[in-house]
């Protein structure tokens, strides 16, 4: 119907921006949202009852489809020479606060590599947000970060100062996919950075999640409505 709504059919849609995965998995737990976008790294946390004071046991949760890749990408410096995962050590490498998600994701790597935080020459272990006049500025050779792709920040950290981003095809990625069923294995195409060749990763997806009591032919013409008329749906927003 494309916002008309003049079908007496039509499902009237509206999509409020939320503050977190959090806020999304209680609204659509509570039935006050009928669907809404949350990370795979939260749903694993429910669908393994690794429950907390912020997560609760959701049953009836089910996922509908998954959307944009969440992907972790190395920043290196041009000055810094590294080519490889092997070549971050004893480089100066922000590897985000403890609990992060940065921060877990390099515990990741360290762990399918079987190295520790003494690799690297300097740890920053801080809660600041990557920023291209920063990075350009300042002495690190290496920062963690997760994002969407393209980021503007990189790019700007790209054009700026040569950065790059690192291939991490030699860091045992298989290792951690094969632990952590929340991951996806990803490739950053080329050109997307300026790289010649394609940008092994690892990343979260978007899951757009319902709850059982939905009726299933709201889910099938939400689907349906999306997937035919997949264009339109890309050009909401760039993640798409």
């Amino acid at each position: 119907e494309h916002g008309t709504g003049n079908n007496s059919k039509s499902y009237r849609c509206t999509a409020p921006s939320t503050g977190s995965a959090s806020f999304n998995l209680d609204q659509v737990q509570e039935e006050n949202f009928q669907f809404s976008f949350v990370r795979s790294d939260k749903i694993n946390s429910i669908v393994t009852d690794q429950t907390s004071e912020t997560i609760k046991p959701f049953k009836e949760i089910r996922s509908v489809f998954s959307t944009s890749p969440y992907i972790f990408q190395i920043v290196t410096n041009k000055k810094s020479a590294i080519k490889d995962w092997k070549s971050l050590k004893g480089k100066k490498v922000h590897i985000g606060k403890e609990d992060s998600v940065e921060r877990k994701i390099f515990e990741l790597l360290m762990d399918a590599n079987k190295i520790n935080k003494r690799f690297f020459g300097v740890t920053l272990e801080d809660d600041s947000v990557f920023k291209a006049d920063t990075f350009c500025k300042n002495k690190l050779d290496a920062v963690g970060l997760v994002s969407t792709v393209p980021n503007l920040e990189i790019e700007k950290a790209i054009a700026k100062c040569g950065a790059s981003v690192l291939d991490l095809k030699d860091s045992n990625l298989d290792y951690i996919i094969k632990n952590n069923s929340y991951f996806s294995l990803i490739e950053i195409s080329k050109d997307t950075y300026k790289n010649k060749e394609q940008i092994k990763s690892v990343s979260f997806v978007d899951n757009l999640i319902t709850h059982s009591n939905v009726p299933e032919d709201t889910v099938y013409h939400l689907v349906k409505a999306v997937f035919e008329n997949f264009s339109d749906f890309q050009k909401e927003h760039e993640a798409f």
